[in-house]
């Protein structure tokens, strides 16, 4: 009989809540309802705490995976998975009474028939009507499961790339946190002898004369915000001395935390290598030319003694004039040879024509 009693005034209590809830999504929040990315549910709090759910936008249809009539009318805690094992229902109650809203934090429910990640808010509305606003997180949860499956072929990644990708600390010493296997070929030593500088640290590796200007150039992209790129020397474990090539950034932490290095180093020795012999090359080349545009020039002179030194002169004479106009070096040298190649033409002049220019000049 008591039973009877008590459930004739749940269902009387739910119908005048129904009735109230009714009246306010009319007034104020249909639109809320049918827009709203966030599930929301309206649920009626009885006198005797028992709490109903009275409405449901479709988002909160799409994340509970159930029909209107299948929420609608039924009890909080019987259809939304998790209630009981969050607190959820004492919550609502605890809200019904208050009138304080309350926000229930992110949390597992592993208790649960299945894994589920619930994050809600819980509003009065009127006394005896409380608004949920909640976020299904499955599709979250599922995107973090990818991501964990995908860290052994990241990680392959990145141990199979010709250098080293690493993090570090914005110190002296330059602590390792974070360092690809790639410094195994590059320096001999392996990651876990370098991270925390457990046996040494990175800094030790440079060569002594480069640490100041590496540290100088880092701290100077750091307060310029920019990215940063030098070339340097190390010394390998086996006492060889490689130049690298690290491209980075300095990062620094959320809300004035620790400041961190990122970036990714390789070794540029081969390519030094092939740039000193490519610049060897080329000064052989411009000494072989400036020699042939000598060899010309006292040709010239030669076959015209009475000119002699007049091809010098105007080389010098040119290349004076050009520095004073603020032209590069290399400019003004390739002026002053143009100088010693003025009078070539006369190389194809008959040496009789020239005889005789001269002596009817003398």
């Amino acid at each position: 009989m008591g039973d009877s009693n008590s459930r004739q005034d749940f269902k009387e209590d739910s119908r005048s809540c129904l009735d109230c809830s009714s009246s306010i999504d009319a007034a104020s929040y249909r639109g809320l309802f049918s827009l709203a990315r966030s599930g929301i549910l309206l649920c009626g709090v009885s006198k005797g705490g028992s709490c109903t759910i009275l409405n449901a936008n479709p988002a909160a249809l799409r994340i509970e995976r159930l029909a209107r009539d299948e929420l609608v009318g039924e009890e909080f805690e019987r259809v939304i998975t998790g209630a009981v094992d969050f607190g959820i229902t004492d919550v609502i109650r605890e809200v019904n009474s208050t009138g304080v809203p309350r926000h229930n934090s992110l949390k597992p429910c592993s208790g649960s028939r299945i894994d589920i990640l619930r994050d809600m808010s819980v509003y009065r509305l009127n006394e005896g009507v409380i608004a949920i606003v909640y976020d299904g997180l499955s599709d979250s949860v599922n995107a973090f499961t990818k991501l964990g499956e995908g860290k052994p072929e990241l990680d392959r990644l990145v141990s199979n790339l010709p250098g080293i990708a690493f993090r570090c600390k914005n110190d002296r010493e330059w602590t390792m946190e974070v360092v690809s296997r790639g410094i195994i070929e590059l320096t001999g030593y392996r990651p876990e002898e370098i991270i925390g500088n457990k046996e040494l640290s990175y800094s030790d590796l440079l060569y002594a004369e480069d640490r100041e200007m590496v540290w100088g150039l880092i701290q100077e992209s750091f307060a310029a915000g920019d990215y940063y790129e030098i070339e340097y020397k190390i010394v390998t474990k086996s006492g060889r001395v490689k130049y690298v090539l690290e491209r980075g950034k300095v990062v620094a932490g959320e809300n004035g935390g620790e400041v961190f290095v990122e970036g990714f180093i390789s070794d540029v020795t081969d390519l030094r290598v092939a740039r000193r012999e490519v610049e060897e090359s080329k000064e052989k080349l411009e000494a072989t030319f400036s020699s042939t545009i000598n060899a010309l020039s006292r040709i010239v002179e030669i076959r015209d003694p009475y000119t002699a030194g007049h091809q010098r002169k105007v080389g010098l004479l040119a290349a004076s004039i050009s520095r004073r106009m603020g032209l590069e070096d290399r400019v003004c040298e390739n002026i002053r040879m143009s100088g010693l190649l003025h009078d070539i033409g006369k190389l194809w002049i008959p040496s009789e024509i020239l005889r005789k220019l001269e002596d009817s000049i003398i």
